[in-house]
Formats: C-alpha cells, sequence, structure tokens
C-alpha cells in the first residue's frame, strides 16, 4: 500500500499521469484490474485506513467509538512457529472503497467536499484461522519432546565421549 511517489516498484498501481500525484500511503487502485466494469473507481486499503496517510483518514473517516488503529485490531499478521516454520495464527483484513468524485449526472456530489474526490467504505473483510487446541497440544507436546530427546542424546554422547577419554588416559599411563 505504499504510495508510487515514495515506492517507485509501486507505480503500475498509479493511475495518475504524474507518478507524484500518487502520493498518499495506504491505497491500492484496483479500477484498471476491473476493464469488464468500465473501469469502477474501487480502492483496496487497511481498514478504517490504517497506516494510511493522515490526510487520506481525516479527509474520508469521522469514528465513533471504534477501536483505536493498532496492528492488532485493523492489521494483516503471521504468527509462525520459528522451529519449523508451521503457521500457527493468521489474521487478513482488507476495507474495499468506491472512489467518488465530480459528476455531472448526481450534482448532490459535487456540493459534498467542495468538488474533492473521497472514499467511501463499502466492504470490510477479515480471514482467520488458527491451530484448533487438541492440534496445538500435539504440535507442541511432540515438538518439546523431540527437542528433550535430542538433548538427552547430545549429553549421553558427551558423557560417552568424556569416559572414552578418561578410560584411554587411564590405560595409556
Amino acid at each position: 500500500f505504499g504510495a508510487a511517489k515514495h515506492f517507485p516498484q509501486n507505480s503500475c498501481y498509479c493511475l495518475r499521469k504524474d507518478v507524484n500525484d500518487c502520493d498518499k500511503d495506504g491505497l491500492l487502485e484496483l479500477s484498471h484490474c476491473l476493464r469488464q466494469t468500465g473501469g469502477a473507481p474501487v480502492v483496496l486499503s487497511w481498514p478504517y485506513f490504517m497506516d494510511a496517510d493522515r490526510r487520506l483518514r481525516d479527509d474520508n473517516m469521522r469514528l465513533r467509538g471504534a477501536l483505536p488503529l493498532t496492528f492488532d485490531n485493523y492489521g494483516t499478521f503471521l504468527d509462525i512457529e520459528p522451529t519449523t516454520g508451521a503457521p500457527l495464527n493468521a489474521v487478513k483484513r482488507m476495507q474495499l472503497n468506491v472512489r467518488i468524485g465530480h459528476s455531472e449526472a448526481i450534482k448532490q456530489l459535487n456540493a459534498t467536499r467542495k468538488g474533492k474526490d473521497f472514499l467511501v467504505p463499502v466492504l470490510w473483510v477479515e480471514q482467520s484461522g488458527a491451530l484448533d487446541d487438541k492440534f496445538a497440544e500435539m504440535f507442541k507436546s511432540q515438538l518439546i519432546n523431540t527437542k528433550r530427546a535430542v538433548t538427552a542424546v547430545s549429553v549421553g554422547l558427551i558423557v560417552v565421549g568424556v569416559l572414552a577419554l578418561v578410560i584411554a588416559v587411564y590405560l595409556v599411563f
């Protein structure tokens, strides 16, 4: 969701003639992906424009009673067990917005924001998944038991090696 002005690798998502006009972080223009619908003005963002340019949030959202705009409340994350790389918990959150602007057909839109475009949130999506308790306990017990067995075998081999060294030194001298 980085603006093309700040992240040149995202310039393909900028629909403006000048990439410097795409200066607001937090949006992904999807209009060019929706050619079958006539290029509907659809824009993807984090929920409630979290981590977006402050001007974008101030211009488009007037929130009352919403949870604080933190990554835990509205972000996308993936918890991975570091030893095995297995995913333990995942949450993906997105917001679909429609860009509303000047319209000859609907005169009322022209008076809303002094002719400026603004975004209207249409759909908020959250997908999540986590290990159930039974599988989590099985995974945890197998992982811990395996680590304990490896540690026990390692310590045992070190003890055997030290004993063999002591016996060899005793037999030589």
